[in-house]
């Protein structure tokens, strides 16, 4: 179809933007350059041999787009860090213009090295729907370009190291970008935009927000194509959900295993103690007092709880660190892997009661007794 859906009110939205309190910046990414032209068929990344290729979407984007997404999804294998420009501002230098940031997947896929190595766009225009009302020329165009940066992970882009995530994106300045149409768009206001990122104040409110969002869905009705907003709450609210749930069914284990041990704890403590009635008289006979005697039983078991919690605890923490690293692997996501200080903080004061109530019954059932009696319970 074509023109193709896309975001036509954008000089409205930019006055929009600029005008609201609320929106701290602004940018924008064009649809993919298969839908923007309709008569392109198919477009792949090779290598210069034309020997390993892949197919790709290909996307204009501008300088600023990176500081107006959210942080912590732009993952960078490789780019001129000693630039003072910043990454995607590179695309609009003269070097960039002839350059296009990748996937770092195709480092091995397609044999390239380092920022010197250079790719082509395999630009194939064969569509026979768009050729029977058009006078473009059908045929195949190849386009040299230069890698400015492998990316292991992007927002809202496809980018990845791995195999499993094919069919990569190519981000490229706006006026390569129309160099690749053929002539069908001949101006940066002729690109069909596909998507309008909006940053807001970092201390937002939630009723701010839906104030905002309510904006943008009244521009969307306007809009003689389709359009929707999207609000990451949504998504997190699920995930805080989850979260919620993960926890307290984590901790009422936690809960579950501790208090089945605390019954062997009493038993084996009662056994030690027992066991020791003898050393426990004579300390008693040298003046050792009651409530020294009491301290040192409550420490030991305390000691022995919290080593055993410790350990199994760093041993789930690697188990957890490695399923969250084949997550990160299979998702393509940088998922961060983090530390349960509340389970911790429960095990830390389930150790502190549990050694205090396993071993003060019996050290204070053994005290009560005169010395003599302690040294010949065994």
């Amino acid at each position: 179809e074509f023109p193709p859906h896309q975001i036509e009110n954008r000089l409205d939205l930019e006055n929009w933007a600029l005008d609201n309190e609320l929106v701290v910046n602004f940018s924008w990414s064009s649809v993919g350059l298969h839908y923007a032209c309709p008569y392109i068929s198919d477009i792949m990344m090779t290598n210069i041999g034309h020997y390993f290729f892949d197919n790709n979407w290909v996307y204009a984007v501008p300088p600023n787009l990176y500081d107006v997404l959210i942080d912590g999804f732009l993952v960078i294998d490789s780019w001129d860090s000693d630039s003072s420009y910043k990454l995607l501002e590179q695309l609009y230098t003269p070097v960039g213009s002839g350059s296009g940031a990748v996937g770092t997947l195709y480092k091995r896929r397609l044999g390239l090295e380092d920022l010197e190595s250079q790719f082509l766009l395999e630009i194939s225009r064969s569509n026979e729907d768009f050729y029977s009302s058009s006078t473009q020329d059908k045929g195949t165009s190849y386009n040299r370009f230069k890698v400015l940066s492998y990316l292991d992970g992007s927002p809202v882009f496809k980018f990845a190291k791995f195999p499993t995530m094919p069919r990569q994106d190519v981000l490229l300045n706006m006026k390569t970008w129309i160099g690749l149409t053929n002539d069908l768009y001949r101006s940066i206001d002729d690109i069909p935009m596909g998507s309008f990122y909006v940053q807001l104040i970092d201390d937002i409110t939630d009723k701010q927000m839906d104030k905002v969002k309510l904006d943008l869905e009244n521009f969307a009705e306007d809009s003689i194509y389709y359009q929707r907003v999207f609000d990451y709450r949504d998504d997190l609210t699920t995930i805080h959900q989850a979260n919620i749930a993960m926890t307290f069914f984590f901790g009422f284990t936690v809960v579950v295993a501790m208090a089945i041990s605390f019954f062997s704890l009493i038993s084996s403590m009662y056994t030690n103690i027992y066991e020791q009635c003898k050393e426990i008289g004579i300390l008693r006979a040298i003046g050792i007092p009651v409530g020294w005697m009491q301290r040192i039983y409550i420490y030991e078991a305390f000691i022995l709880v919290l080593s055993s919690s410790l350990m199994g605890l760093f041993i789930g923490m690697g188990v957890g660190w490695t399923v969250s690293i084949q997550r990160v692997l299979f998702t393509q996501l940088p998922i961060p892997f983090v530390f349960p200080w509340e389970l911790f903080l429960v095990i830390f004061f389930m150790s502190i009661i549990f050694s205090i109530i396993s071993s003060y019954y019996p050290i204070t059932y053994i005290m009560k007794r005169p010395i003599v009696q302690i040294m010949r319970m065994l």
